[in-house]
C-alpha cells in the first residue's frame, strides 16, 4: 500500500481517532458513518458494518476489496483514507501553529503535502505517482480544467493546492503563527484545501457516474458518495437522504442520472465548492450548473440571496452534531 513516512494506508485509519479525534472534519465522517450504519447497514449506534465507527476507512476498503473490481479499493483508499490523512495533517500543523511551535508546523504541513502529492509525481502528469494529485489530474483533464494561467498541464485543482501549501509555508516562515490573526489566516486556508479535496471527489463521482455499465451494479458511484455522504449529513439532512438513495440505495441507470445529478449539484455548498469550481464534463456531457441569481428554498423564492444564512444554518447544524457526540473541541473550530 502506498504510504508517506513509515505509516500504512490501514495504519492511518486504525490510529486515525487516536490522533485526529479533536479535529471538526474527522468528526464529521465518524459521526455520519454513524448514521450510514443505522440507516444503511442496521448497525447499533458507534458501528459501521458491524465494525467501530472509528475505523469506517479500513472498513470501507476491506468491503470494497471483496467485490473484487479492478482498482476500486486503491480509489477507496484515497478518497477515505489518504483524504483524511492529508486533513488531519493539516491540522497537526495547526494546533503546533496555534501554539507558535514553528519546527512542528513544518512537520505537519510537510507531512500533508506527501500526503496530497506522494513521491514520483511528474507535475502536470495523470500517468505518474498515485495519490491525491494523480487522481486530481486525472478527472480534471476530463473536466478540461487545466491552469492555462500558469502555461501548464496542470489541472487547476492541483494548482490550487500546491500554491496553498507554498502560501501557509511562507506564512509559518513569515511569523503568522505568532499571533491570532495570522492563525486565523492559515486556518482559512486549510479550510479552502478541504474544498478542492472536494471538487476532486465530486468530479470522480460524475465521471464514475457517466462511465459504468448499463445493468452493472454502479460500485465506483456508491465508493465516492460514501467518500462525500458525511458532509451532507451535518449539512442537509434531506439532501442527505435524497443523495443516499441515487447512489447507494439504487444502482445508478438513465432512468436516475438526472435526479442523481441535480441532488448533487445542490449538494455543492455542503462541500463548500461552487458551479464553476466543479464545472462541466466532458465538454458538456454533463453541463455545469447555474449558480447566478438568487436561489430558491423548499420552494419558496426570497427577494434576497439567502445563501449566507443558509451556510450559517449549515454551520450551526455541525455544531449541534459534534456537542452530539461530545466533540467540543472540533465544534470549536467550526
Amino acid at each position: 500500500a502506498a504510504n508517506a513516512g513509515s505509516l500504512t494506508l490501514q495504519s492511518l485509519s486504525l490510529t486515525s481517532e487516536a490522533k485526529w479525534g479533536a479535529y471538526p472534519m474527522y468528526r464529521v465522517y465518524t459521526a455520519g458513518y454513524d448514521l450510514l450504519g443505522q440507516e444503511v447497514e442496521g448497525d447499533n449506534p458507534g458501528f459501521f458494518d458491524g465494525k467501530p465507527v472509528a475505523q469506517y476507512a479500513d472498513t470501507l476498503v476491506n468491503d470494497l476489496f471483496l467485490l473484487n473490481v479492478t482498482n476500486i479499493e486503491a480509489e477507496a483508499a484515497l478518497s477515505v483514507n489518504v483524504a483524511m490523512a492529508f486533513y488531519g495533517s493539516l491540522y497537526d500543523m495547526l494546533t503546533s501553529c496555534e501554539n507558535n511551535l514553528v519546527d512542528a508546523a513544518h512537520a505537519g504541513l510537510d507531512k500533508a503535502a506527501a500526503f496530497y502529492v506522494g513521491a514520483d509525481q511528474v507535475p502536470g502528469d495523470s500517468t505518474t505517482g498515485y495519490m491525491l494529485y494523480n487522481l486530481a489530474q486525472f478527472v480534471g483533464e476530463r473536466f478540461n480544467q487545466f491552469n492555462n494561467d500558469g502555461g501548464d498541464s496542470q489541472v487547476i485543482a492541483n494548482a490550487n493546492v500546491v500554491s496553498s501549501l507554498k502560501l501557509i509555508q511562507t506564512h509559518i516562515d513569515g511569523d503568522k503563527c505568532a499571533s491570532v490573526l495570522g492563525y486565523t489566516e492559515i486556518r482559512d486556508i486549510v479550510k479552502s484545501l478541504w474544498s478542492y479535496v472536494n471538487q476532486v471527489l465530486i468530479q470522480m463521482l460524475i465521471h464514475r457516474a457517466k462511465t459504468y455499465t448499463q445493468g452493472k451494479p454502479t460500485d465506483f458511484v456508491e465508493l465516492y458518495a460514501l467518500a462525500l455522504l458525511p458532509q451532507v449529513a451535518v449539512c442537509d439532512s434531506d439532501l442527505f437522504s435524497s443523495l443516499l438513495k441515487y447512489t447507494v440505495t439504487l444502482n445508478v441507470d438513465s432512468s436516475t442520472e438526472s435526479d442523481l445529478f441535480a441532488t448533487l449539484q445542490n449538494s455543492y455548498s455542503c462541500f463548500g465548492v461552487t458551479c464553476h469550481q466543479i464545472g462541466a464534463y466532458a465538454e458538456n456531457l454533463v453541463p455545469q450548473c447555474d449558480e447566478g441569481g438568487v436561489v430558491s428554498m423548499a420552494g419558496y423564492v426570497p427577494k434576497w440571496d439567502v445563501r449566507t444564512k443558509a451556510r450559517l444554518d449549515r454551520d450551526v447544524r455541525m455544531i449541534r452534531w459534534m456537542m452530539q457526540f461530545n466533540a467540543l473541541d472540533a465544534a470549536m473550530e467550526i
